[in-house]
C-alpha cells in the first residue's frame, strides 16, 4: 500500500516536529510516531513484482542460487517444462542475458522466427517443439505442423519435433534426440546466392569473370545436387519401406497385447470379447464362409550402396549422404531395440506380426544388427 508522504519528507516533518518540541513538547510523540513509521518501512520487506521472474532472467547468473526458477515459468507446458529441467543438467547449461549457454550449446526459450514463435531454438539454427497430443493429434494440427515445418526448413533452420511422450517417460531420450540432430548438423542446400556469396566481385574488371565462376559454381552445386537425389532415391525407398514392415509389426503387437489387457481386466471383459469374436466369426461365416485372403506382402527393395560416380567430388557428396541416411536407419533400429527391451511381451509378438507381414527373415536382420551382443542373447532367447 502507497504511503502518504515519501521517506524524505517525513524525514524533513519528523526534524522540524522535533525541534518545535522544545517549545511544544506534545510535539515529540508527533515526531517519534514519524519516527516509527520510517523504521518500520525500512524494516518491511519488499514486495515481488509478479512478473519479476522475467524481469530478471536478462541479469540473473549461475551464481544466483534459484537462477532455475526465472526461466521455468517461459514454458508454456508441463512438457516443455519437463524438457528443459532434463536439458539443464545434461548440457551444464547456465544463464547469460536471457538465455541458456553451455560450451556446446546455445538454447533460448519461445524465441521469435516471424511470423513463428517457436519452444526452443538450439545454437540459432535448431528448432525444438514439444509435441503434445492434445494439440498436435488431429489432421489439421498435423498438416498445420508440416507447413510450418516447410516453411521453417525452407530457410537457414532445422526442426525437431519431440512427442510430449517422450519426454515425460523417457527424458534422456529427448535429450539424446537433440545431441544426434546436433551432430547431424544442417543439410547443405545449393542455391544460386550460396554461388554468389562464394565469389568475390572487388573490381569492374574482375566483373565479367566473378559472373563465370558465379554461373560455373552454381552448375556444380545443382549437377552435385541432382546426382546426389537420383542415387539415394532406391536407398531412401528401401529404407521408408523397411520402416513400414516395423511400424505396421510393432502396431500389430501392441494392438494384440491392448486387447489381452482388455479381456484380463476381469471375467466379464474376458467373456464379452470371446462372445464378440464367435459372433464375428459366425456372421463370416453365414456371409458365405470365404477364405482368408491371404496378407498384402509389402514389397522392400534391398538396400545397395550407390555405384561410383565417375565425378570424384560427386561421388564423395553422394556416399556422404549414403552414410547419413544408413546413421538414422541404424538410430530407428536403435528405438525399436529400446522399447522391446522396455516390454518383454513384444519381442514374443513381433516375430509373428513379421511373418503375417511376409517378412519373418526381417527378425533375424534386426538381431544381427544390434551392436550389444547381450541385448542379441535376450532377443534371440525370447523369440525361441
Amino acid at each position: 500500500m502507497p504511503q502518504p508522504f515519501s521517506t524524505g519528507v517525513r524525514v524533513g516533518i519528523a526534524a522540524i516536529l522535533f525541534v518545535a518540541g522544545f517549545i511544544f513538547p506534545p510535539l515529540f510523540v508527533v515526531a517519534a510516531l514519524l519516527v516509527w513509521s520510517i523504521v518500520a518501512d525500512y524494516r518491511r520487506p519488499k514486495d515481488v513484482h509478479p512478473a519479476g521472474w522475467f524481469d530478471r532472467r536478462w541479469s540473473v547468473t549461475a551464481e544466483d542460487s534459484d537462477w532455475v526458477s526465472c526461466f521455468l515459468p517461459i514454458c508454456e507446458s508441463p512438457a516443455e517444462t519437463a524438457f528443459l529441467e532434463a536439458m539443464i543438467p545434461a548440457f551444464d547449461l547456465k544463464p547469460e542475458k536471457g538465455v541458456l549457454r553451455s560450451e556446446t550449446l546455445k538454447l533460448d526459450l519461445q524465441a521469435k522466427i516471424p511470423p513463428y514463435r517457436v519452444d526452443f531454438l538450439a545454437n540459432d539454427w535448431l528448432v525444438i517443439e514439444i509435441d503434445g497430443a492434445a494439440y498436435h493429434s488431429s489432421p489439421e494440427a498435423i498438416a498445420r505442423d508440416r507447413a510450418r515445418d516447410k516453411d521453417l526448413q525452407s530457410g537457414p533452420y532445422v526442426v525437431l519435433r519431440i512427442p510430449a511422450k517422450v519426454v515425460f517417460t523417457a527424458p534422456g531420450d529427448a535429450v539424446e534426440r537433440v545431441k544426434a540432430a546436433l551432430l547431424s548438423g544442417r543439410t547443405p542446400r545449393p542455391t544460386v546466392g550460396d554461388a554468389l556469396r562464394a565469389v568475390s566481385l572487388p573490381t569492374a574488371k574482375g566483373m565479367l569473370g566473378g559472373m563465370a565462376d558465379a554461373a560455373e559454381r552454381f552448375s556444380t552445386y545443382m549437377a552435385t545436387s541432382l546426382a546426389v537425389t537420383e542415387a539415394l532415391k532406391p536407398v531412401e525407398l528401401a529404407i521408408a519401406s523397411e520402416k513400414s514392415v516395423f511400424d505396421a509389426a510393432m502396431n500389430w503387437a501392441r494392438h494384440k497385447i491392448e486387447m489381452e489387457e482388455f479381456r484380463n481386466q476381469h471375467r466379464l471383459d474376458q467373456e464379452s470379447f470371446d462372445q464378440a469374436k464367435r459372433d464375428l466369426g459366425e456372421a463370416i461365416q453365414r456371409r458365405g464362409g470365404e477364405k482368408r485372403k491371404s496378407p498384402l506382402v509389402l514389397q522392400v527393395p534391398v538396400i545397395v550402396r550407390p555405384s561410383p560416380h565417375h565425378d570424384l567430388s560427386i561421388d564423395g557428396a553422394i556416399q556422404r549422404h549414403f552414410d547419413v541416411a544408413m546413421a538414422a536407419r541404424s538410430k530407428y533400429y536403435a528405438e525399436i531395440a529400446h522399447q522391446l527391451g522396455s516390454d518383454d511381451r513384444l519381442p514374443n509378438l513381433i516375430r509373428p506380426s513379421l511373418q503375417e507381414l511376409g517378412h519373418e527373415h526381417f527378425w533375424d536382420l534386426f538381431v544381427s544388427r544390434m551392436a550389444d551382443a547381450r541385448f542379441r542373447v535376450f532377443l534371440s532367447s525370447e523369440s525361441n
